[in-house]
């Protein structure tokens, strides 16, 4: 039998017109689904009250170029890292993507960088020579048009669903005691939410008071983010020599149908090779 080899194009040859199109593709998406005027009032209501200060995603993207422009950081010298949750309405981070270039995954449900020490590792080799590395970790939440925090409207459902799920889930078995962790036959099994519930029950005497529905939202989304805060910065090693910059915060979903999401910046930081320990920005 002949042996057929089929060359593609290399992703360094195609990789610009491919996010482009890509890109150009969920905007036009949107934008044929997205209600023409202005935010939805009850949307802005839930954000400003639970949110305050929460930017879009384009200014996030202007902020980030003049907080790490100032310090050397460009599209070329840098590397960024994302730390979200898988979910497919984490479209946040598209327009610094657009900006910033490729980036290394960190995360995984709720947004917890479960690549670990090795992930971060593997990361830091691919820096460019004399670069920086430039991370955004972050988990979400939604903002539904009617202003119901922890749920969004996707693309193709006929009604709401929860955001972040994962994080709903863990809040669901904190109220019960805890779950408990099961065995599974495969090796991964379900060992990432494991740990949410674990987050969420250690942060429950933080949640359990709360009797208004959207503000335990709200407050669950900033006990998950106050962890992958923790567990970003202790991947990061102390000794490392190459500029580290993070920017860290609650991605905000919101409808299919509304104008933009949005996104809470919590900490802005920036470590020298020279230091061992990260300098506020913000």
């Amino acid at each position: 039998m002949k042996t057929v080899i089929v060359r593609l194009p290399t992703l360094a040859a195609s990789r610009g017109p491919y996010r482009a199109s890509l890109a150009k593709a969920y905007q036009t998406f949107r934008a044929a689904h997205t209600n023409a005027g202005p935010q939805p009032a009850d949307e802005k209501k839930a954000i400003d009250k639970y949110f305050a200060g929460a930017i879009t995603p384009t200014e996030l993207t202007d902020m980030s170029k003049q907080v790490f422009g100032k310090l050397g950081f460009t599209p070329k010298s840098s590397l960024m890292a994302v730390s979200s949750c898988p979910d497919e309405i984490n479209r946040t981070m598209d327009s610094f993507n657009d900006y910033w270039g490729d980036s290394f995954h960190l995360g995984g449900l709720a947004g917890i960088p479960f690549t670990g020490k090795t992930g971060f590792g593997a990361y830091a080799a691919h820096v460019p020579d004399n670069g920086q590395l430039l991370v955004v970790f972050a988990p979400h939440v939604g903002v539904s048009s009617d202003g119901k925090v922890g749920s969004v409207l996707r693309a193709g459902m006929g009604g709401q669903s929860g955001a972040c799920g994962a994080a709903i889930a863990a809040l669901g078995n904190a109220g019960k005691g805890g779950a408990v962790p099961q065995t599974h036959e495969c090796l991964v099994g379900d060992g990432q939410q494991d740990i949410i519930n674990k987050i969420v029950l250690d942060g429950y005497d933080q949640l359990e008071h709360i009797k208004d529905d959207d503000g335990k939202m709200a407050k669950l989304a900033d006990v998950i983010y106050q962890k992958a805060k923790d567990e970003i910065r202790s991947i990061i090693p102390e000794e490392i020599k190459i500029p580290v910059g993070l920017i860290g915060g609650i991605q905000i979903n919101t409808d299919y149908t509304s104008p933009s999401d949005y996104f809470l910046v919590k900490d802005v930081m920036y470590k020298a090779p020279e230091d061992t320990s990260f300098e506020p920005l913000n």
